[in-house]
């Protein structure tokens, strides 16, 4: 079969324990797969209400329903998992497995034997497992143990942050070691780019997770101050658990800036570049020193989201960051003492439309997914 001159290849499954919507990598790269491949199957646990991202028609999902919260829950719904992904490996005859946790990679090498004959195995991990720190009774513990073992069987092996790989033991890989950032896709925001010449409030926006150690609380602290003659809006779109949020509410309150903060919910991955192109400057500030916020430099999915909407962000000034983004003159560092905040913001709001342009053609040119996923996958090769 051709399309537009250029072979397709038979198949390819993507495989995921979790969700796909929380995941905007897999999401670009089950896109990019499907102008690639003529059928790409999709296996993963249920989606978070409201998803209805758009793929199109040679995209085939087979979806495990969770609930479980005991561990014999859990492998009862693991166990599902893994007979559909036999089920699948023997009903295709697949080119490429694609597989994003430690759980899915576990699923690969316990069932290695029925792959037959063997496709380009390739791991994306998008988190770091580090099975002695966690609690043998959680499947966690088993797919970060397992997927050492399976590092002699795969062909690539990539990841959004080349900080990160020192964590993994790669001493029995044989194949190729691929990093792909977490850039957002062309596809879905080449069209969107924020302004602000008429706008009457700054709107600042954190999206994601909100927790401690992001910022929020000290641009709570500084609602109340004008910057450059505008007010100030601060939009937090993401999850936040109860207690979490019960404590923004309260320093909301004392602060008596009510009017001047919204809360989102998680929506749908789709609408994101039109809701963060609404505002004008992101927040991208990770003050933690675990493993995950330590190598985030080129593995934050918000920092790229925003650069791709033309937003400036700032970003905490600390020695990592500062080697990812002290470059980009759209990235503005920040200490969090009320100063540096005021003087970050006035800085971006005076050189608004020169840094917005600046952000976007990079997207555009540089950190898009594109760019980074589609070069890997046209030289996917059997090496093991």
């Amino acid at each position: 079969m051709r399309d537009n001159g250029i072979k397709k290849k038979a198949a390819a499954l993507v495989m995921i324990y979790n969700g796909i919507e929380g995941y905007p990598p897999t999401l670009n790269a089950i896109t990019i797969l499907s102008n690639v491949y003529n059928e790409v199957v999709v296996l993963k646990l249920e989606n978070f209400d409201g998803s209805d991202f758009k793929f199109k028609d040679n995209v085939k999902f087979y979806t495990i329903t969770h609930s479980a919260k005991t561990f014999g829950g859990r492998i009862v719904v693991y166990s599902s998992f893994i007979r559909l992904y036999v089920k699948l490996i023997k009903q295709y005859s697949f080119d490429l497995i694609l597989f994003y946790d430690a759980i899915a990679a576990m699923t690969v090498y316990t069932a290695y034997r029925f792959l037959i004959p063997k496709p380009v195995l390739w791991y994306h991990n998008h988190d770091v497992p580090i099975y002695p720190g966690i609690n043998k009774l959680r499947l966690l513990y088993w797919g970060a143990y397992f997927q050492t073992r399976l590092m002699k069987y795969l062909d690539i092996f990539s990841l959004p942050s080349e900080d990160r790989l020192k964590y993994f033991d790669v001493s029995t890989f044989k194949g190729k070691i691929e990093i792909i950032p977490n850039y957002p896709a062309k596809s879905l925001y080449h069209g969107v780019i924020s302004s602000i010449q008429t706008a009457k409030q700054v709107k600042i926006i954190f999206q994601g997770t909100l927790d401690t150690g992001r910022g929020i609380e000290e641009i709570i602290n500084i609602l109340s101050t004008q910057i450059a003659g505008r007010d100030l809006k601060l939009i937090l779109k993401g999850v936040v658990n109860p207690e979490y949020k019960s404590r923004l509410l309260a320093l909301i309150a004392d602060r008596k800036v009510d009017h001047q903060v919204e809360f989102y919910g998680f929506g749908p991955y789709d609408l994101l570049p039109e809701f963060t192109s609404a505002c004008h400057i992101g927040i991208a500030i990770f003050t933690k020193s675990d493993i995950m916020n330590s190598t985030l430099g080129s593995a934050s999915n918000k920092v790229y989201e925003y650069m791709a909407c033309g937003l400036p962000f700032i970003y905490y000034d600390s020695p990592h960051f500062n080697k990812h983004f002290s470059k980009m003159a759209w990235a503005i560092p920040t200490d969090l003492s009320k100063e540096s905040l005021v003087n970050s913001i006035e800085k971006i709001i005076d050189q608004y439309e020169e840094l917005s342009v600046a952000a976007k053609n990079d997207f555009l040119l540089n950190r898009n997914y594109e760019n980074v996923f589609t070069s890997v996958v046209n030289n996917t090769t059997k090496v093991s």
